[in-house]
């Protein structure tokens, strides 16, 4: 089976999108953000307060890289998980199709993110949607 990762700025919808997309595509949904809060017991902005911007980080690119494992899901992601030359490789290493779901008031650009990072390029050109 093949995953659908969506990504995109904070706040831009990919948790609302995937899930309605999960259930159309009848595939597990799963939220990269959610993960890590149900895994440490606390909630993104407590990491963040504890750990820094830099320890969230962390456990997002170990997150990232457990969950591309799995087969067949629905994958929104975090706002920042393309900022990491790692997160960028799991992600396009285990992908069907990217949905990319811009923020219209942001200057964040996902798409220019994901089109500038090398190790995506051929990715984005064959399978990125933007909505």
């Amino acid at each position: 089976m093949r995953n659908v990762f969506l990504i995109g700025p904070m706040g831009a919808g990919k948790s609302t999108i995937g899930r309605l997309l999960a259930k159309e595509l009848k595939f597990p949904f799963k939220d990269s953000d959610r993960e890590i809060e149900v895994r440490t017991g606390a909630d993104i902005p407590w990491i963040f307060d504890v750990e820094g911007e830099e320890g969230f980080r962390q456990r997002e690119e170990a997150m990232i890289a457990e969950l591309v494992e799995e087969r067949g899901i629905v994958l929104a992601t975090g706002g920042g998980v393309v900022m990491r030359p790692a997160n960028r490789a799991a992600l396009a290493a285990k992908v069907w199709w990217f949905i990319c779901v811009p923020a219209w008031s942001s200057s964040f650009s996902v798409p220019q993110k994901i089109a500038s990072a090398p190790s995506c390029k051929p990715l984005t050109l064959k399978r990125c949607f933007v909505i």
